[in-house]
């Protein structure tokens, strides 16, 4: 049975707790008219940050060809990155959203890989307040760009991912949390106009699209585990890439780009994600092995 987000049909990502971390500090133009909330009703629909992530993973599924002469890592980060890039520049989008894009592909490619990214977000016991997953929450609630609804809800994504990167509990468990969460968003009844309940909106959005994804190209998951394990990496990029983005824009100019915290959210799921495609895995992991 599908679940919906504010009339944008999908089902989620899983969760393989890779966690990554960046900020844009280029100044972009918010005049620009893209930049308003793509809403059809008097609620809130961030089925649009949901479909531009999936439009990425399914442009790196059918065209991304690894080229086998680049050796060192950092190089085919850099690569995956360009690549990125260049099919972002020929999307309809303005030009502001696309240079917002590509800031956000540079600042946030070492998602793609990082062996040290749990540990450097998580690494704390469960809710301390310690780990940087944490702390960037707080921080994201102390501005006021979410809630208390909102705060709750990440601090629970963010124990449920300890407790599945543990095994404490299983993917599927993990699928059933966001589904929940996703039912409390949408009883808030949160409307374009509300302050907040936004950022969640945009992250469950990526969850439930995600999982869309990838449980319809299954066969191209790395190391042929069930797919539903990457659903907390696409998450808590989703999580980490807006927050970070929400905490820029608030900083840079006192109010939110929500386009821009919705990109930012869109592109740390896809930078997340993209390292568990198989080609895509199979030839960054070979450097390393």
């Amino acid at each position: 049975m599908k679940k919906t987000i504010l009339g944008f049909g999908a089902t989620t990502i899983a969760i393989a707790a890779i966690i990554l971390f960046a900020c844009n500090n280029e100044k972009i133009d918010s005049n620009d008219t893209e930049f308003q909330l793509r809403s059809g009703s008097a609620q809130i629909d961030y089925g649009w940050v949901g479909e531009m992530h999936n439009e990425f993973m399914t442009n790196i599924k059918n065209n991304f060809v690894p080229d086998e002469n680049i050796t060192k890592l950092e190089d085919k980060i850099d690569f995956i990155r360009d690549f990125n890039i260049d099919f972002a520049s020929i999307t309809n989008r303005s030009v502001n959203e696309k240079k917002i894009m590509s800031n956000y592909f540079e600042e946030y490619k070492r998602f793609v890989h990082s062996e040290n990214f749990y540990d450097e977000f998580f690494v704390s016991t469960l809710g301390s307040g310690d780990s940087e997953y944490f702390k960037l929450i707080q921080n994201t609630y102390s501005l006021g760009i979410i809630d208390e609804f909102e705060f709750n809800q990440f601090i629970l994504i963010g124990r449920k991912a300890i407790e599945n990167n543990d095994g404490l509990i299983s993917n599927e468990d993990f699928v059933d949390v966001i589904y929940h969460i996703n039912d409390l968003w949408n009883a808030k009844n949160y409307s374009e106009n509300s302050k907040n309940g936004h950022l969640l909106g945009m992250t469950l959005s990526i969850a439930l699209a995600s999982i869309d994804w990838w449980s319809e190209n299954p066969c191209d998951f790395d190391n042929g585990r069930a797919w539903q394990v990457v659903v907390a990496a696409d998450v808590i990029g989703g999580v980490v890439g807006g927050a970070v983005g929400g905490v820029v824009s608030y900083g840079t100019g006192g109010s939110i780009n929500w386009w821009s915290v919705g990109a930012g959210a869109g592109m740390g799921a896809l930078n997340a994600s993209t390292g568990w495609i198989g080609k895509v895995a199979k030839w960054v992991v070979a450097v390393i092995s």
